[in-house]
């Protein structure tokens, strides 16, 4: 049988199973013999729905009939005992669109437990159907998670294949449900489960299309097992023509549980299984589903799941956080819905441990019930005191329908229009003859007159107004149909990039964003050619993922060119360039070419706060941004005005409790701590803490990463113990939030290696750094600043773990990743720099360590940091080296750099004090060297353990200080047997804790 005979029979079964039963018999014997026959065979085994009510008949199930109506062949060639592979079959299951399913067990013992074994089935093409069992192999290899029914083997048996998974001994999910009488918390935990399993098949590029209650079976253990993806789609497939039955029919989904888009024959991505999960759980919770067909049909249930929007919830029965979750879910346009099935999830789990959901803003007194239900026992106790005092394809679809709605009202109204006018003519005529007719009746005819020539200029005015409603909604339609062709281009675009992207990961591992965003930036201009428009705005959307990929340096030529497609377009002062120019200054900042970045924030921020207002989101962080560019660039207090009215204008219009004037304040001490007024900012912050532990939805990340400068500058304050009780628990967040390889999971998972560092616990200080190498190696490439720097850092503290092998290897590919030039200059490079010297100056290679200082100190320059901390610590690190031949020098270098405005900030840094006593000791300088050695040791004990290595350096200073050999040759031993290793003079500044 062709594909053309296929498909007849494949829309001949689809209209059986619609038509009404009545007329049935009298339509089949109307078709030619063959396919009445054909359709009857398939009909005798739609006796049972699969799945109950109208219309459940599933894409594998409709297979099933499908390949009874071709002449074939269907006996089953298996048998109970019949060996595939180590399988043995016990007993057959069912039979579904692909092939027979045993109960099977392993026959050499290996696998404790029952399995389900699939076998391809007989009576239906194997060139067709061994391709969609190639597929299913492929999606179940991908996934592995506790609530997705397992692929345990796959192979050939006499050139049979065959499919082995995990056996779920269990109940329906409805059926469980109702057996057990779950709550309706345990329901939705219980979906919540099921999210989470969907959503890895989602990160996997799984799509599962057919979620029901009935592919969500429930151990007795109440451990939810999501089966059958078989028939899911892989999203990077997505592209290809279709090959198999199921793309044939066309039928790859079960009506009841299908997104409008589905039924609609729209294109569907990951929010299709969204809205079939929300139905899902909408049953469970409900006792029905969301949707009901007037008069009983299929016809009418696609209807009403197409145009009508989904009942919610009985808001008597279930609260309104939840009612509000599940109307999400059910919304009829995906851009409606949550975007991924991760964020589903993440609000079932906010419901659950009754914290306010994405899905509605909570009052203030929603938060404090939610709160006490979260902390009831606090709640109690505190509870006298409380009475005493973030444009997609579906919505430009949807903007076209719209167009062509008014189209269509303004061409009746046009028709309507016409008709008054041919009226209004023959009125006229008539009027014209009675005037004629008779004298008497003049009067009477020129009054008829009159009403007629009104009624026809009515009618052309009419006309007329018709007329250009309709030339207006022809232009709405076309722009709409233009924006609605756009979008489909770019999603057809993106998808073929799924599928293009390093197809090596794409079959066996999660693709990385980096890995799509190269491919589909590679592609742009060859796709795009021919349109500048859509080419420009997917250049800003990779843009800005580049950036936040923290390759800024792959985003800037995308937004420099949208920016310049945009100015072409609509002028050099449009708000569409402006908006451009705010993603280019952020890309620039992060590529530390603050002057371009100044210029580009000062020339959009006008043209947004003009359309937006000064105290919108776009405008204020903008200029949040823009302090630290302009900081960077002229560090000085005058840079902290820009944050600085910013807050007071968002403090006077919205308040000191808003979101924004928690991002002003954090422009302010962004801009502190850029022109090294650190110590201040954990005073501007500090306040804000109990807003950045329940931020509003969608601010998560930012109070993240707001939290995460406070503990940063503590950390820099010198008050390690503090930074320690917010750096954990801020790691941990940042990695359940945005997982552990994102940016700023990475940054400060750096500052709590520095931590260990500082508290000299340097094996943890290693491994912590070895993971960040791996990590940064990996994701932003082997000779990006940020890799070097982390290399330089692991060195640092393998060199101090006495695993000097380790420290040479990650210090010779620091080396080798170094750029030949320091154009532009990076502060990262200079990082790496001052601790590859610091590296050099332990292991005694001075050469080595004064050639890394000196293009340290010309980045220093370039990058206009005299007053800044690094330069402070190339001094002393300079002036360490110039002590192995001239101790007198350094010291009076040092002394002298120290007095200075920017050398003042020393007296609260133990590292530096050390560094000090220990130059004044060697050039001879005893009572300077003790009283420096007696302020370290003052500061290092409120900083440090005293277990430290740095206090047993600090011994070694007195012993120099004191002149007596013996008390030095004590001292150096201590101070040996601390480090575990053979000390190498002049100590390094990291024995110091620089």
């Amino acid at each position: 049988m062709d594909d053309a005979q296929l498909r007849r029979r494949s829309a001949l079964i689809s209209e059986a199973l619609e038509r009404d039963p009545a007329t049935l018999d009298g339509w089949l014997a109307a078709l030619p013999a063959e396919d009445a026959k054909a359709v009857r065979r398939a009909l005798a085994l739609q006796s049972q729905p699969e799945a109950g009510g109208l219309g459940g008949v599933s894409a594998d199930r409709f297979v099933h009939l499908l390949a009874a109506a071709v002449d074939r062949d269907a006996t089953p060639a298996a048998h109970a005992r019949d060996r595939f592979g180590a399988w043995s079959l016990t007993h057959k299951l069912g039979e579904g669109g692909m092939g027979e399913v045993w109960k099977a067990e392993r026959a050499d013992g290996l696998y404790q437990g029952a399995a389900a074994i699939k076998l391809l089935r007989a009576d239906v093409d194997r060139n067709v159907l061994a391709r969609r069992f190639a597929r299913e192999r492929e999606v179940l290899a991908r996934l592995d998670h506790p609530n997705i029914a397992r692929l345990l083997d796959a192979g050939l048996a006499d050139t049979h294949p065959f499919i082995v998974l995990e056996y779920v001994e269990g109940r329906t999910l409805l059926d469980h449900a109702a057996q057990r009488k779950l709550s309706t918390r345990a329901r939705v935990a219980l979906v919540r489960k099921v999210a989470e399993a969907v959503a890895h098949a989602h990160g996997r590029l799984v799509v599962h299309r057919d979620l029901k209650p009935h592919n969500i079976l429930v151990t007795e253990a109440g451990m939810p097992k999501v089966l059958d993806f078989g028939i899911a789609a892989l999203l990077d497939d997505e592209g290809q023509a279709g090959d198999g039955l199921t793309r044939a029919t066309g039928r790859a989904l079960t009506l009841e549980y299908s997104a409008p888009e589905q039924v609609a024959g729209l294109p569907t991505d990951v929010r299709a299984d969204v809205y079939s999960l929300g139905v899902v759980l909408y049953e469970l919770l409900a006792g029905s589903r969301p949707h009901e067909a007037k008069d009983g049909t299929r016809r009418a249930m696609e209807y009403a799941i197409v145009h009508d929007e989904a009942r919610s919830l009985d808001a008597k029965r279930f609260d309104a956080s939840l009612v509000a979750v599940v109307a999400r879910a059910l919304a009829r346009e995906p851009e409606r819905r949550y975007p991924t099935m991760a964020a589903f999830a993440d609000d079932l789990a906010r419901w659950l441990d009754a914290r306010p959901v994405s899905a509605t803003t909570p009052t203030a007194l929603q938060r404090l019930l939610l709160w006490s239900r979260r902390n009831r026992a606090l709640s109690a106790a505190t509870a006298a005191a409380l009475v005493a005092v973030g444009v997609g394809l579906v919505v430009a679809i949807w903007l076209a329908e719209q167009a062509r709605g008014q189209e269509r009202v303004a061409v009746a109204a046009l028709a309507d229009a016409q008709q008054q006018a041919l009226r209004a003519k023959v009125a006229l005529a008539r009027a014209e003859s009675e005037s004629s007719r008779a004298e008497r009746e003049a009067a009477n005819a020129q009054q008829q007159a009159a009403i007629a020539t009104t009624e026809s200029e009515n009618a052309k005015r009419g006309e007329a107004k018709a007329l250009a409603a309709e030339s207006a909604s022809r232009r709405d339609k076309a722009q709409a149909e233009s924006e609605a062709g756009k979008a489909k281009a770019v999603s057809a675009f993106l998808v073929d990039i799924f599928q293009a992207a390093d197809p090596e990961k794409a079959k066996g591992e999660k693709l990385t964003a980096r890995d799509v965003v190269d491919a589909a930036t590679t592609e742009l201009d060859k796709r795009f050619a021919t349109q500048p428009d859509t080419r420009a705005e997917l250049q800003r959307t990779l843009g800005t993922t580049y950036t936040s990929l923290q390759r800024p340096d792959k985003a800037l030529p995308l937004l420099l060119a949208a920016a310049e497609a945009e100015e072409a377009k609509s002028g050099k002062s449009s708000l569409s360039r402006a908006r451009i120019l705010l993603s280019l200054a952020l890309a620039e900042s992060d590529a530390e070419k603050f002057v371009d970045a100044v210029a580009h924030y000062r020339e959009a921020l006008p043209i947004v706060e003009a359309a937006d207002g000064p105290v919108s989101e776009p405008v204020a962080i903008g200029k949040v941004n823009l302090t630290f560019a302009q900081c960077k660039v002229e560090p000085n207090e005058a840079c902290l005005a820009i944050a600085e009215k910013l807050a007071e204008d968002v403090r006077s219009r919205l308040g000191d409790t808003h979101w924004l004037y928690v991002e002003a304040q954090n422009g302010r001490a962004t801009g502190l701590s850029v022109i090294g007024r650190w110590r201040e900012v954990p005073g501007v912050l500090r306040p804000l803490e109990p807003l950045l532990l329940v931020p509003p939805p969608g601010k998560v990340v930012s109070a993240l990463t707001i939290r995460g400068n406070l503990a940063i500058s503590i950390y820099r304050s010198g008050d390690l113990v503090g930074a320690a009780t917010r750096l954990g628990p801020l790691t941990e967040d940042l990695e359940k939030v945005l997982g552990p390889e994102a940016n700023q999971t990475l940054v400060h998972r750096w500052y709590l290696a520095e931590f260990q560092r500082q508290r000299g616990e340097y094996r943890d200080c290693q491994a912590q750094n070895a993971r960040l190498v791996e990590i940064r190696s990996r994701t932003s490439g082997p000779e990006h600043a940020l890799t070097i720097d982390v290399l330089s850092k692991a060195a640092i503290c393998a060199r101090a773990a006495n695993d000097a092998a380790a420290a040479k290897g990650y210090f010779d590919r620091a080396i080798a990743a170094l750029p030949e030039k320091d154009v532009p200059p990076q502060r990262s490079v200079l990082r790496a720099l001052v601790g590859l010297a610091n590296v050099a100056i332990d292991a005694g290679d001075l050469p080595k360590a004064t050639a890394l200082l000196d293009r340290s100190m010309a980045l220093v320059t370039a990058l206009k940091l005299e007053s800044g901390d690094e330069w402070l610590m190339l001094s002393a690190l300079r002036a360490t080296v110039r002590s192995a031949t001239d101790a007198t020098g350094a010291a009076t270098q040092l002394s002298a750099d120290f007095a200075t405005p920017t050398g003042a900030r020393t007296a609260g840094s133990h590292a530096l004090r050390g560094i000090f006593a220990y130059l004044l000791a060697l050039s001879g300088q005893p009572d300077r060297a003790r009283e420096e050695s007696a302020a370290a040791r003052k500061l290092a004990a409120a900083r440090i353990p005293a277990t430290h290595p740095y206090f047993a350096v600090l011994d070694y200073v007195d012993a120099i200080a004191s002149g007596d050999p013996a008390k030095k040759a004590a001292a150096l031993a201590a101070l040996e047997k601390a480090i575990h290793r053979p000390a190498t003079l002049p100590l390094a500044p990291l024995w110091f804790t620089l």
